[in-house]
């Protein structure tokens, strides 16, 4: 019996899920071949919630000490490591989880007795790589990084070197416009000293995760997360547009589908499940005022200075109010009146609650502004929805991100680093009068937004992988029973 499946598999981190969620379900509705999502538990709600008639199956669970190991500790109280260290961090966590997901991943693919044809993983989900390679299956794989990074990371750093793209690394970011020393000497001296300090990082991490896992070791100089030679066939989707990037010219097997996270339709606020978020809007609405809203994702865990901070910034700009998505713990950090809800019809100027519908809450047309750390999922939200974004990056990704907004004078980004802390509520303050009253930057931002919902990333990935798997497999798109 030829194989009849797609197997996703991905890590237990949110921003990770969704994108992979999506692609699955709108993989599943093309009705060609069965679909499955390989996750652990703690990712069930997110992954029924999303992909509802896709399959489970269930990695298990982390155990305390592997979750402890992989627990992304970003402390926000401390400035950002050196680039080593940043390498360092994130290469520990990911080959932990290697080690730690691989022998499920294993087991379901030798317990399959053949029914997949392709195994689907994003780029840091390593165990589903290894597995593909053991089991000689193609591999898809969903980036869901800043081109420059996920070029780097799949050891395609010669895609970047032509010399108008600037360096797009975490810990060295260059702007856009860049002068002729920059081009033709520091800026193409700096990709590939990032890029070697990444390989080295993950290099040294991985050879011993995968001499434990009885696996061959990597070529050298291999990518950080470059697929092993020993997969037949690799496709690249990468979940971003050029638009929003410095354009260049792809490496074969290289796609660009759009953002991959964002929901087929994006539903309308429950005002009788939201009610206070729906009451603060409506006051706004009664007064006149725009709502300015802030979320700095899953990861970031704002420090008593930084939220004090921000708050001192909201409460100093007039005229607009702000709806603040702050973890619980974060908020034990907040002046005392602003602990209890604004009661109805007071003129509350700020709202904190620990978690809003943040689609629906950015598509809704009070919205002005968007404060977020600049994870790329969020990214993709804030212009889907038409909105401006100001970043407050930390790790990660997210000066990347940050940098690239500014070069599409889409946003701009002031810098939350603890050494700076005294002067952020007049930095962001000031970022944030400057942004509400620049009526071309909002424009340009309607703009794209406009243009990112005309597109799915998800189901535009979904007939890639279809005509990969069909291209791979002789034919089983057309031939399932």
């Amino acid at each position: 019996m030829p194989p009849t499946a797609v197997l996703f598999v991905c890590l237990p981190m949110e921003g990770h899920i969704r994108p992979l969620a999506q692609v699955a379900a709108a993989l599943q509705r093309l009705g060609s071949f069965d679909v499955e999502l390989a996750a652990c538990e703690q990712s069930r709600a997110t992954i029924e919630a999303l992909a509802p008639h896709v399959s489970l199956q269930s990695l298990g669970e982390l155990s305390d000490e592997q979750a402890r190991r992989a627990a992304v500790a970003f402390d926000t109280s401390k400035p950002s490591a050196p680039l080593p260290g940043r390498a360092e961090k994130a290469a520990d966590m990911f080959t932990v989880l290697e080690e730690a997901l691989f022998p499920a991943v294993r087991s379901l693919l030798v317990n399959a007795a053949g029914r997949y044809a392709v195994v689907a993983t994003d780029q840091a989900t390593l165990a589903a790589h290894d597995a593909a390679e053991e089991a000689g299956l193609p591999l898809v794989v969903l980036p869901q990084l800043p081109l420059s990074y996920a070029l780097v990371m799949a050891g395609q750093n010669a895609a970047n070197m032509c010399r108008w793209v600037p360096v797009e690394m975490p810990g060295c970011v260059a702007a856009e416009r860049l002068g002729w020393w920059q081009a033709y000497f520091s800026n193409p001296h700096a990709k590939k000293r990032v890029a070697a300090v990444f390989t080295h990082a993950y290099a040294s991490r991985r050879a011993p995760v995968r001499q434990r896992l009885g696996l061959p070791s990597l070529p050298p100089g291999s990518g950080p997360l470059q697929p092993p030679p020993g997969i037949p066939a690799v496709l690249h989707i990468a979940g971003g547009v050029m638009e929003l990037e410095v354009a260049r010219k792809l490496p074969p097997g290289w796609h660009m589908s759009g953002p991959q996270g964002l929901p087929a339709q994006v539903p309308a606020l429950d005002g009788g499940k939201h009610t206070e978020v729906a009451a603060f809007f409506q006051a706004a609405a009664d007064a006149g005022e725009g709502v300015v809203y802030c979320a700095l994702g899953t990861l970031v865990a704002p420090h008593a200075e930084l939220t004090q901070a921000m708050a001192a910034a909201f409460e100093a700009v007039p005229g607009v109010r702000f709806l603040w998505a702050l973890k619980q713990a974060s908020q034990a950090f907040l002046p005392a009146h602003l602990l209890a809800p604004p009661p109805a019809g007071s003129g509350g100027r700020v709202l904190v609650v620990p978690w809003a519908p943040q689609a629906a809450v950015l598509a809704h047309p009070a919205v002005q502004l968007f404060v977020t750390h600049g994870g790329l999922g969020s990214l993709h939200e804030g212009l889907a929805a038409g909105k401006p974004l100001l970043t407050l990056p930390f790790f990660a990704d997210q000066h990347v991100n940050a940098q690239r907004m500014v070069n599409r004078r889409l946003g701009m980004t002031v810098d939350p680093c603890p050494t700076a802390i005294q002067s952020l509520p007049h930095r962001l303050s000031t970022a944030i009068t400057a942004m509400l009253a620049d009526s071309s930057m909002a424009q340009r931002a309607a703009e794209v937004g406009e243009r990112l919902r005309a597109m799915s990333g998800a189901e535009t990935a979904a007939r890639l992988i279809r005509q990969f798997v069909t291209s791979q497999a002789g034919g089983v798109a057309e031939g399932r029973a």
